[in-house]
């Protein structure tokens, strides 16, 4: 015969944990009670995010004018909250920035882990530029030049 069954899930439980129903397993012997069923928990891959215990990372890819100069970028969080995240000038791709609390809950805590922000910094194509970006890109590398 086939039983469905809800199972309680918490916030924060970590691959391979076990969730016990009570009174939900096996019919006991003899018409004893049932015993105890337990779940393994196997958890789903995410398009964006990989985990690590309560961190989560992610990629993301940046304007190569943003990583010179600096700033501020829009993300979004594991629970749809909007995360600013800054930026510092100079930033190279691989560079990881941490946003402290904004991973996965702790299970059976109010504490959260980390989220890591991998920066992917995209080159311009010159094809999706304009005459006059173009201009200043080879004026940019004309002073460039002349400076080594």
């Amino acid at each position: 015969d086939e039983v469905n069954i809800s199972v309680s899930i918490p916030k924060g439980i970590e691959e391979g944990a076990k969730v016990r129903v009570s009174g939900k397993g096996e019919a006991g012997a003899r018409g004893g009670k049932s015993g105890d069923l337990y779940v393994c928990v196997k958890i789903a891959t995410h398009q964006i995010f990989t985990r690590n215990r309560a961190d989560l990372h992610c990629k993301v890819p940046i304007r190569m004018t943003l990583a010179v100069l600096g700033g501020e970028i829009d993300i979004q969080s594991i629970d749809g909250a909007k995360i600013k995240v800054k930026v510092p000038e100079g930033t190279q791709t691989g560079t990881k920035l941490r946003c402290r609390e904004k991973g996965m809950p702790y299970m059976n805590s109010h504490a959260r882990g980390d989220l890591y922000v991998q920066v992917i910094v995209e080159t311009l194509n010159p094809k999706n530029l304009t005459q006059k970006q173009i201009e200043l890109l080879k004026a940019l590398e004309e002073e460039e030049h002349e400076s080594v």
